[in-house]
Order: structure tokens, then sequence, then C-alpha cells
């Protein structure tokens, strides 16, 4: 009788046993699967060569006008998103590869121009390229794609479909800022767009502290925050189109291809 008993308790716990697993992996949540940008990967940061490269095939590329009445305002403005001298941009022009995560969308942006070189010893036009990254797992790893994408959403504000979109390399932020769109008729999505970047670079010191591995819009404190419209801890991205918090206005944009920027149709969203 004894054996019988134990016999009915081992076997009655082998059962929960197989009953716990099965619960457990019936309420396991599936991954997250985070949509990656079409194209080969860029990293974050500025790059100097002699010709733009294959990431421009993908995404949406259209000219680029930086802020200022004359050629030596627009080199001033430039050089200081650069941080470095600019002497006489030319060809300049912006890349937009984005794609939805979540309720927002993350990918990269990149700017590119020539700019006549100042060294004696390398005359000519050289290309420059900076790019800004929402969701990056080699740099800011620290946060899920779809919580580094939130705040950039479609909305409408005084009467105008708009987009607002943060993005950073190593050495600050930008803000991609779209506040006109166009469309064929006949009640089909937009396909073009217009708008601006606006950027603030980080400050430099010899006491900064280290980049954090997250993104700096999600920060709330210390000079790596880079929020505009700040609410909280957070951001309320619909305050209004423009940013604040000492961003300055890098330069506009027309024509943009929206479904090939953001790699999806948008009529469920605008």
């Amino acid at each position: 009788m004894l054996a019988l008993n134990l016999y009915k308790r081992i076997a009655m716990v082998a059962m929960l046993a197989v009953f716990a697993i099965g619960c457990a992996e019936e309420k396991s949540a599936p991954p997250v699967v985070e949509p990656q940008v079409p194209g080969p990967y860029v990293a974050p940061g500025s790059s100097t060569g002699d010709y733009p490269d294959s990431s421009f095939e993908y995404g949406a590329t259209t000219n680029f006008v930086i802020e200022g009445n004359n050629i030596s305002d627009k080199a001033l403005t430039l050089s200081r998103y650069a941080g470095d001298y600019r002497s006489n941009p030319r060809d300049v022009q912006i890349n937009v590869n984005l794609v939805k995560r979540g309720d927002g969308f993350g990918g990269r942006i990149q700017i590119a121009y020539y700019d006549e070189s100042s060294s004696s010893y390398q005359q000519g036009y050289k290309f420059h390229k900076g790019v800004f990254v929402n969701g990056d797992d080699a740099y800011f790893y620290n946060k899920s794609k779809t919580t580094s994408a939130k705040y950039n959403r479609w909305f409408t504000k005084d009467g105008k479909i708009v987009f607002h979109g943060f993005f950073q390399d190593l050495n600050g932020p930008i803000i991609l800022v779209i506040d006109d769109v166009e469309s064929t008729g006949d009640g089909q999505a937009p396909s073009k767009a217009s708008g601006s970047i606006w950027f603030k670079n980080f400050s430099q010191g010899p006491y900064t502290a280290p980049h954090s591995p997250t993104h700096c819009w999600l920060i709330s404190l210390g000079p790596y925050d880079c929020r505009a419209w700040k609410s909280g801890e957070g951001v309320d991205t619909t305050r209004a189109i423009y940013p604040d918090q000492g961003y300055e206005k890098l330069g506009t944009f027309s024509g943009l291809d929206i479904k090939k920027a953001f790699n999806t149709d948008l009529t469920d969203i605008l």
C-alpha cells in the first residue's frame, strides 16, 4: 500500500510539472519583430570620401537647401552643424530611409554634400556625409527599436499634416519636420513631402560624461538630454510644429517621395 501511495504521488508531481510547463509555454509572449531598414548597414557618424555610396539607392533622396541668404551664411550654418570649417557647399542632398516600428518610424537619415577643400595639397571638392539613426543595435542598444521610435509620428497640427522624427549620431541629434504634403488627388495618400531639418550638437568639454547607449530623446537629465517639446520626463511631440530647446534650422527640402522614404503605403496613416 505504501509503495502504491508513493507511486501515485510521483505520478501526480509529474503531471503537475507537465501542466506547469504547458501553461508557461502558452503564456509566453511571441518575440517582437522590429523591421530592419532596407539596404546596407550604415553606422551613425560622419565620413569623407569621393562619392556617395550604395546606401543612397534605398529610401528616398532629394535636394536639400542649407539655411542662409548667401553662400557665406550657408557655409557658416553648415560649419556649426558639422563642427568643422566648411567653405562652399554644393550638391547637398538628404536621404530618408525609415520603417514602421510600433506606433512610430525608425531608421536612418543621411545628409550629404560636396565642399571645397581649404587644404593647399588637396584642391577641389570632397564628399561629406552625416548619418543619423533612430534604433541601432551597435550604438544605442539600451532600448528597443520600438521604444526609440515612439515619438516619430504623423499627426495633424494647425490644419497641417505633420511628421516629427528624432535621429542622432555621436555628436548630437537632428529633428526631421515634415510640414507640407502633396497629393495627386482622387482620394490618394500624399505622395510628396516638404519640410526641414533641425540640429543641436552636444556640448563638449573636459568633464563630459561618456555617451549613453540610450538615444538622447529618451534621456531626461544631464548633458545628453536632447528632447524638444519637453513634457515631464518625456516628449509632447504634437505640441508645436517646430522644435524648441535651442535647435537650429539646418535647411529645407521638397519633393521627398513619401512611400519610398517610409517604405510603406501611408494611406491608413495620413
